[in-house]
């Protein structure tokens, strides 16, 4: 039976990761509202430029060529 030596590589690292923490200020709570609303606010924007563009005739043709060929090959 082989004995494993020990590996102080674990340790090491440990050891930078806290020395990087204390110099650098991190929450210990993460916000998760916050960031709801601001993906939500992001999905908003999207759609509503989406939706000015298809209004104003901005872009190519409705359906992209990758999915017209989606369904040539799925048959």
């Amino acid at each position: 039976m082989k004995r494993r030596r020990k590996n102080d590589a674990i340790d090491r690292t440990d050891a930078a990761t806290e020395a990087i923490q204390d110099q650098v200020s991190v929450p210990a709570y993460r916000e998760n509202d916050k960031t709801a609303t601001e993906l939500f606010s992001y999905a908003v924007i999207y759609w509503v430029l989406f939706g000015i563009s298809k209004y104003l005739h901005i872009g190519g043709p409705d359906v992209s060529r990758r999915l017209v060929r989606s369904c040539y090959l799925s048959q």
